[in-house]
C-alpha cells in the first residue's frame, strides 16, 4: 500500500482550517511563540511530511491587494527581531518544488515576503502582514520539513476599525483553497515519505546505519530511527509497528508474513555467535540445569540454545545487558550472553560453557544468522527495492567513512570502551551486511526451519 505523504496544515484558529481529507490539522494559537511551540510539537509528534501554513492577513493600502486575495509567501520575515541575522535567523524561504507546486495551483497569486510581528501593524518592509509564519516556519526549518506560507487579505494593516475588516471573505477563500493546495504538496518532489526504522543501539547498528539515518546516502524516503533493544523490538514486530525493523532471525517465524527480509542490513558471519557463560567451568548440560538467564525468547541466541541443549532447566528473561552481572551475583546459574558481552564477560571473573556460533557452524557449514532487516508487507515492492539500495549504501558508507559515525555510536554506547565498540562493529558488521547472499539466505532458512 503506497500511502500519500502526511501534509500538516496548520493556522492559528480554527476558522481559518478547511476539514481534513486524510491529511492533519493543527490549530497553532495567535502570535509567533505560540505558533513555534505548537508546531514543534506536533512535528515531532506526527513527523509530517510537509507543512502548509495557511490563514488570513493583513495588507498595506498601497499593496493593491483586495480582501480575499491570496498571497504566496516568498519567505517569513521576523520583524520583531532586531538583532543582526548572523545572530538569529529573521528570514526564512520555503522550498523550491513546495513553492513550484503551489504556484501551480495559484497561479494567479503574487508571490510576496510576509512579515511576522506579534502586534498587528508591527512588521516593517512588508507589504503583508500576519502573527504566525515565522514561528511556523521555523519550527519546520529546524525539524528539517519543508514549509510554505499561503494567506488570504482579510483587511488593511492601518486600519484600525475591525468592523470593517473582510474576515468572512478571506476565510471562505482560503479554506477553499487548503485541499488543492495540499494535493499539489503531496505530488511535490520536495514532500519525502518517511519510514520509521526500529533498530538498535548497539555499535554495529549506530555504525552501521548512521548514513542513512542522518541523509548521507541518497534515497527517496527519510528515516525516523527508533533505536530499542533486540527482543524490544521482536516484541513490536508482532503488531507490525515500524515500517523497516531489526529482527533476530528466530522471531521470524513467529511474525510470520507480517514482514519481509531485505537483503542488506543483516547481521550474520562466522564466529559471531551467542555464548553461554557460568562463574565456574562446566558442561552445557550442568549449566542449563539450573537457573539460566536468557536475552529473550525470541531471540537467535535463544533459538540456537534450545537446538544446541533441548533440555532447559527454569528459564529467566531479562535484558542482555543485565545477564553477566546476574551470573556474576549468583542470581542466576547461567547465562545466554549476546552483544558487546561476549568480549567483556572475562571482566566479570566468568567463564565460557560454549559458543553457539562454533557448534552451529560445526553442525551446518553456515554462517550463523543473527538478525536481518525487515520491510513490513505492505510496503510497496519499488519502495522496498529503494529501501534494500539505501541500507546497503550506508553500510558502504561506513565501510569507506568509518569515523564519520564515531559520535553516533558513542551516544548509544556510552558504558563501552572504543576498544569494545570496534570489536564489536568489526565481528557483525562484514560482508553480509551489504548482501546477505545465497549462504546467508541458506542459513537463514535453515535456523528458521529447525525444530
Amino acid at each position: 500500500m503506497n500511502e500519500p505523504p502526511r501534509i500538516l496544515v496548520v493556522a492559528a484558529t480554527a476558522g481559518e482550517l478547511a476539514t481534513p481529507n486524510g491529511w492533519l490539522t493543527l490549530q497553532c494559537g495567535i502570535g509567533p511563540v505560540d505558533a513555534a511551540v505548537a508546531t514543534a510539537a506536533a512535528i515531532a509528534q506526527h513527523r509530517p511530511a510537509a507543512i502548509l501554513h495557511v490563514g488570513i492577513a493583513g495588507a498595506r493600502r498601497d499593496a493593491g491587494l483586495t480582501p480575499g486575495a491570496l498571497v504566496i509567501g516568498s519567505e517569513a520575515r521576523y520583524c520583531d527581531l532586531d538583532v543582526p541575522e548572523s545572530w538569529a535567523p529573521r528570514t526564512i524561504a520555503p522550498s523550491r518544488e513546495l513553492l513550484a507546486a503551489v504556484r501551480q495551483v495559484l497561479p494567479e497569486a503574487p508571490t510576496l515576503a510576509i512579515g511576522t510581528s506579534a502586534r498587528v501593524g508591527g512588521t516593517t518592509g512588508c507589504d503583508v502582514e500576519a502573527m504566525e509564519g515565522f514561528g511556523v516556519l521555523r519550527a519546520a526549518q529546524r525539524a528539517g520539513v519543508p514549509a510554505i506560507e499561503i494567506r488570504a487579505i482579510s483587511n488593511e494593516i492601518e486600519e484600525s476599525d475591525r468592523a470593517n475588516w473582510h474576515f468572512d471573505t478571506a476565510l471562505a477563500v482560503i479554506t477553499a483553497v487548503t485541499p488543492a493546495l495540499v494535493a499539489a504538496m503531496q505530488g511535490s518532489r520536495a514532500v519525502v515519505r518517511e519510514l520509521t526504522f526500529g533498530y538498535s543501539p548497539c555499535p554495529n547498528d549506530t555504525f552501521a546505519f548512521h548514513a542513512l539515518t542522518h541523509g548521507l546516502v541518497e534515497a527517496p524516503f527519510r528515516i525516523r530511527p527508533v533505536l530499542l533493544d533486540i527482543e524490544e523490538l521482536n516484541r513490536r514486530a508482532h503488531d507490525g509497528e515500524f515500517d523497516l525493523t531489526k529482527l533476530s532471525v528466530g522471531a521470524f517465524a513467529a511474525v510470520g508474513a507480517r514482514y519481509r527480509l531485505l537483503r542488506s542490513g543483516a547481521a550474520l558471519g562466522k564466529g559471531v555467535g551467542p555464548l553461554v557463560v557460568a562463574r565456574e567451568a562446566t558442561s552445557l548440560a550442568q549449566a542449563v540445569r539450573g537457573r539460566l538467564a536468557i536475552p529473550g525468547s525470541e531471540t537467535t541466541a535463544y533459538r540456537l540454545l534450545r537446538l544446541a541443549a533441548p533440555a532447559l532447566g527454569e528459564v529467566i528473561e531479562m535484558r542482555y545487558d543485565r545477564i553477566l552481572r546476574a551470573v556474576e551475583t549468583g542470581e542466576v546459574d547461567a547465562g545466554l550472553i549476546i552483544h558487546e558481552s561476549r568480549f567483556t564477560y572475562q571482566e566479570h571473573g566468568l567463564q565460557q560453557v560454549i559458543d553457539l556460533g562454533d557448534w552451529w557452524e560445526r553442525e551446518t557449514s553456515l554462517p550463523v544468522p543473527l538478525a536481518g532487516i525487515c520491510a513490513r508487507a505492505d510496503l510497496d515492492d519499488e519502495t522496498a527495492r529503494a529501501v534494500e539500495r539505501a541500507i546497503r549504501a550506508s553500510v558502504q558508507y561506513a565501510f569507506d567513512h568509518p569515523e564519520a559515525s564515531r559520535d553516533y555510536v558513542r551516544a548509544h554506547a556510552q558504558e563501552m570502551s572504543d576498544a569494545v565498540c570496534d570489536q564489536h562493529i568489526a565481528l557483525y558488521v562484514n560482508a553480509f551486511s551489504l548482501d546477505v547472499g545465497d549462504d546467508g539466505l541458506a542459513a537463514i532458512n535453515r535456523l528458521v526451519s529447525a525444530d
